[in-house]
């Protein structure tokens, strides 16, 4: 897809509802990973291996896979709980194997600004790091001018009010 390139300083002003100034999406990664994977190779289910001593793909290592699975199946759920404390809806991707397994399951100038802040349920999910998102979201409901969204919400904002901003495909009818 080819679309003409137009500079920051050429578009309108960048307006989110209620004149907030910052679009903040809190997405929670939900990430499905192999405990095994055909190779003498080192293999790490899901990132970087928490124990010293990388194993080849081909033998389990059960540390690092159930660190990630208690994201998935506990911890989860404590970010979850934080969220209807906090009265925020976050987003959440996966990835296309969680999809195929697991299918139940202060800034402003003169433009909006949008931040995306992650959250890997294996890692901010744990009970001695769960109370960080709260407290995240508590200091970005401080100032005014944050609206929390999902992806879902803001690209429907920005196609509804900023059409402008994205040019015509060559040939198409305006």
């Amino acid at each position: 897809m080819h679309y003409d390139h137009i500079p920051i300083t050429h578009r309108r002003r960048l307006r989110w509802p209620h004149d907030k100034r910052i679009a903040l999406i809190i997405t929670v990664n939900l990430e499905t990973w192999d405990l095994v994977k055909d190779t003498d190779r080192p293999y790490c289910a899901g990132g970087p291996a928490i124990l010293p001593d990388v194993l080849p793909g081909n033998t389990a290592d059960f540390p690092n896979f159930t660190w990630r699975e208690y994201g998935q199946r506990v911890g989860v759920f404590r970010l979850f709980d934080r969220f209807d404390e906090t009265n925020v809806r976050p987003s959440c991707t996966i990835n296309a194997v969680t999809a195929l397994r697991r299918r139940p399951m202060e800034e402003a100038a003169m433009t909006g600004k949008m931040m995306n802040a992650g959250l890997h349920p294996h890692v901010s999910g744990r009970a001695y790091r769960v109370r960080a998102p709260r407290e995240f979201i508590r200091y970005a409901q401080s100032p005014p001018g944050v609206w929390f969204a999902t992806r879902e919400e803001i690209a429907s904002w920005y196609l509804a009010n900023h059409a402008t901003h994205i040019p015509a495909a060559p040939g198409a009818r305006p």
